[in-house]
């Protein structure tokens, strides 16, 4: 019995540490900012999967046959929907760090001072300039990438 209260104790430390907790208590405005950031991250990384794949395809001369305004046309589909999911992603993120800040002060001034006051509110912080982070950074690279890709490919059309 000493044996398994200690692990409850365990278990129950760390499901108060997860990222699912900070999630489940986390304020309303909070959590539609993680869904959207989460949201944004998925189709970001379907993006990336989709377009390495329909470039690879043109690489290997599957897809040169098309007139060259459709292949441009092509090549620019989902673009600017990394470009601007980059750039609003960071934003999205520091809204749900300045939501969490203010929990975290109001709690503060509703209640003593105290650390565990704060922490929620400030895990919601930390966790929502996260995700705006993972949400953007692959996006801006993979649009510069696959830029950079398209302007390779149509040099070399112009120059055939």
């Amino acid at each position: 019995t000493r044996r398994s209260t200690r692990f409850r104790f365990i278990f129950k430390t760390l499901e108060k540490t997860m990222l699912i907790h900070f999630f489940m208590t986390a304020h309303w405005i909070v959590q539609l900012d993680i869904i959207a950031l989460i949201f944004g991250s998925i189709i970001v990384w379907a993006i990336i999967f989709e377009r390495t794949y329909f470039f690879l395809q043109i690489k290997k001369n599957a897809l040169i046959k098309k007139s060259p305004l459709t292949l441009q046309q092509s090549m620019d589909k989902y673009l600017m929907l990394l470009a601007t999911i980059g750039s609003v992603a960071p934003y999205v993120g520091l809204f749900g760090t300045v939501c969490g800040i203010i929990a975290a002060l109001l709690t503060l001034s509703w209640n003593a001072a105290n650390i565990s006051t704060l922490m929620p509110g400030i895990g919601e912080a930390l966790m929502t300039t996260a995700l705006g982070l993972v949400a953007a950074i692959p996006a801006i690279v993979a649009y510069n990438h696959l830029l950079t890709w398209k302007e390779k490919i149509i040099h070399a059309l112009e120059e055939t």
